[in-house]
């Protein structure tokens, strides 16, 4: 384990998040989310497929068993066939 993931590891052991509601989206081939920034950061865990989201500029392309985080205000658009655990929560 390199310094980051253990700087990351301690980080998140320390982190306090509060529940605000949690969904399961099933996504299709044709799904697609246009542009948006919401008000709160949210972790998304996908649980099967892949897919394809762009947050500012950066171009992420999650697939079965990743979670990532999606923080509050940045840009997000999103589409590709996966199924997804959302939890989003006012970090």
């Amino acid at each position: 384990m390199n310094e980051n993931e253990l700087l990351i590891k301690n980080r998140l052991r320390e982190a306090t998040v509060i529940l605000e509601r949690a969904n399961l989206i099933i996504c299709d081939e044709s799904w697609k989310c246009d542009s948006s920034r919401p008000p709160f950061s949210s972790f998304q865990l996908v649980i099967q497929g892949e897919g394809t989201v762009q947050v500012d500029q950066t171009v992420l392309h999650p697939h079965a068993g990743q979670l990532y985080l999606l923080r509050s205000e940045e840009r997000r658009v999103g589409n590709g066939p996966l199924s997804a655990g959302s939890v989003s929560s006012l970090c």
